[in-house]
């Protein structure tokens, strides 16, 4: 019966709704609720909206097949035009539908009405605006799902992309204008929780006011790659004739441009009226400086391929320090070190100040949909994803409770651009490990030959050299401590006060001794003559490295920099005192052996030495290895 006395009201009242006739769909309203069907009315009326805005899409070129972005403005237009007329039109007729229904609008306007206000229904007017929204965005979607264009595209695909930045910029363009025409609306404007309803999704997703492809596209092609065309212009560069020093001053030149560039990007995404997709480009302002802190590993392999390509040369064969090449690596990492890093400390605030300004921008129907559609980072940032679904997570976070004139502004600076700061801390890092190198390097020079010099197979005091009192240290020994003096007029910095030589020597003394202990783990026999010969080569660095040490912790940061050049003389001391201990071992060894008794080793006292050190030593000495080094 109910199949049969159906679809006569039905027909009546999709053809009251298409002529606007109020008397008409009161009468199938009532005559819908009699039979059960209270909701049947506002689906006819959000499926007679569909259906115009899908006319209204063909009309407008939208059928043609052609995907260009002349054609998806014109169509886009089109259906929000004849969407917003026929809302301007029908509204009375909506809103008796929302009185049958027992609808009734909104009083409350406030903030925290507005938030929750599409927890409840929108009534017959939200349903037909979200019914022609859903059909403009499902119309758009196959034109916004191409694959994404990836680095080192051809030339076929840097123009596919174009056309895609072309197509997402101009249909952004029509939503901001065609938004407007239906918030503004006179129930819309009575009762702002009708807009709010219209911009929530359903439930299931499968109705959208902004669809997803739509906003990967922006996000994309309006976003992120204006900032990536930007930033990989400023790359410091390699290529050519160009020397280190004016390498050096073009990337910091470009490095400051490129931190006057988020003002310019923040302009653009406001001009282009995506102002609340701000935690997407906070995140994606960090993504591109990541990418441009990580294009200087170019310019630092150039330094390294100097170093490399001087030492085979010869250049350093005589252990002299390359001082031309050690001040430009310096120079190098004072500009990213004193220069850089402490203005890029600036351009976090700067960046967080912008993000938090255009956040309390003016809302618009855009504005509000954005907010609607990126509620629950946990869910959008997942499905948006760009630049990534974690960094799109750490920029919402950071942005929750922060304006332009919040007191933990500045504070919260700090965690602006995360990963751009760890790219650039990893660039000051690799610099500062190349001029360790470059004063390191001529050490290696100098022991190339000491792992087989013949002192150590020495089977009589008179084959090594005598020093009044004990032995004397080998030439390319104490060549170590002399290149280490004249290490430190070089790497005088005046504007660090007297101890100038403090930010560098940690390091340089922390190379030197791996370096000396690596030579030492290469000798394969030592004599007992031979390792009285080592302990003397030892105890002269470890004066050395002590002086050097605890000249270091005068410093204004003896934790940071005395400490660690105390704790390469510490190492090297550990390395010593086994070697003193595995040796007066040997000795009674031979004694033991002599005499025809058993040996056995004396237990050792104090720290044990790294398990390579002992190993090493032990082989060479003669020695059985110890209790789990075997």
């Amino acid at each position: 019966l109910e199949e049969n006395l159906m679809p006569p009201p039905r027909r009546r009242a999709k053809q009251a709704v298409e002529r606007n006739v109020v008397a008409d769909i009161a009468a199938c309203s009532e005559v819908f609720a009699a039979m059960g069907s209270v909701a049947e009315p506002v689906a006819i009326a959000s499926a007679a909206f569909a259906e115009l805005a899908e006319r209204a899409w063909q009309q407008g070129g939208g059928g043609l097949g052609d995907s260009s972005a002349s054609v998806l403005a014109a169509a886009t237009r089109a259906t929000f035009e004849a969407t917003s007329q026929a809302l301007r039109e029908r509204w009375p007729l909506l809103q008796s539908l929302d009185e049958v229904c027992g609808a009734a609008p909104a009083t409350d306007t406030t903030p925290s009405a507005l938030a929750t206000a599409s927890e409840s229904g929108g009534g017959a007017m939200a349903s037909a605006v979200l019914a022609a929204l859903a059909v403009l965005g499902k119309r758009l979607e196959p034109s916004f799902s191409v694959a994404a264009v990836g680095a080192g595209e051809s030339p076929d695909e840097a123009m596919l992309a174009h056309s895609r930045a072309s197509r997402a910029v101009a249909v952004l363009a029509e939503y901001v204008e065609g938004l407007p025409s239906l918030a503004n609306c006179a129930p819309m404007v009575e009762d702002p929780t009708l807009w709010v309803h219209c911009c929530r999704d359903s439930a299931d997703g499968s109705t959208q006011a902004l669809p997803w492809a739509l906003l990967h596209e922006v996000a994309v092609f309006v976003i992120w790659r204006p900032m990536q065309d930007d930033a990989m212009a400023l790359v410091p560069p390699t290529q050519g004739n160009i020397k280190p020093s004016e390498a050096v001053l073009v990337a910091e030149s470009n490095a400051k441009k490129l931190m006057q560039l988020p003002s310019t990007w923040a302009r653009y995404l406001e001009d282009k009226g995506g102002s609340r997709l701000v935690a997407v480009w906070l995140a994606c302002v960090d993504a591109t400086c990541e990418a441009y802190w990580k294009k200087w590993d170019a310019l630092v392999d150039t330094f390294e391929n100097t170093l490399k390509s001087r030492a085979s040369e010869g250049s350093m064969s005589d252990g002299s320090i390359d001082a031309g090449l050690l001040n430009e690596c310096m120079q190098l990492h004072s500009m990213l070190h004193d220069n850089i890093s402490v203005q890029f400390l600036s351009c976090q605030l700067h960046v967080l100040q912008l993000a938090t300004r255009m956040r309390e921008s003016p809302e618009t129907p855009l504005g509000r949909a954005l907010e609607e559609k990126l509620r629950g980072p946990d869910a959008w940032c997942d499905r948006l994803a760009v630049p990534s679904a974690e960094a799109l997570r750490g920029a919402s976070s950071l942005l929750q409770g922060l304006g332009p004139e919040h007191v933990a502004l500045t504070t919260q600076a700090t965690k602006a651009l995360p990963l751009s700061t760890a790219a650039l801390g990893k660039v000051v890092g690799q610099v500062r490990a190349l001029v360790t190198r470059c004063c390191v390097q001529p050490i290696v020079t100098m022991l190339s030959a000491y792992a087989e010099a013949h002192e150590w197979v020495a089977q009589s005091s008179s084959d090594v050299l005598p020093l009044a009192g004990g032995r004397s240290p080998l030439p390319s020994i104490t060549a170590v401590g002399e290149h280490l003096f004249a290490l430190m007029p070089l790497l005088e910095r005046p504007q660090e006060g007297s101890h100038k030589q403090v930010q560098w020597l940690p390091s340089i003394l922390d190379g030197i001794v791996e370096t000396v202990t690596q030579k030492v783990l290469n000798i394969r026999q030592l004599t007992p003559n031979g390792a009285q010969q080592l302990i003397a080569d030892l105890e002269y660095l470890h004066k050395v490295t002590e002086a050097l040490g605890s000249d270091s912790s005068g410093s204004p940061s003896p934790s940071a920099a005395g400490g660690a050049a105390a704790g390469a003389a510490w190492r090297l001391g550990e390395t010593l005192g086994a070697l003193g201990f595995l040796a007066a071992q040997q000795r009674r060894q031979q004694e033991c052996a002599a005499k025809g008794e058993a040996f056995i080793e004396a237990p050792r006292e104090g720290t044990p030495a790294p398990r390579r050190v002992e190993k090493a030593l032990r082989a060479a000495l003669g020695l059985a290895p110890a209790v789990g080094l075997a």
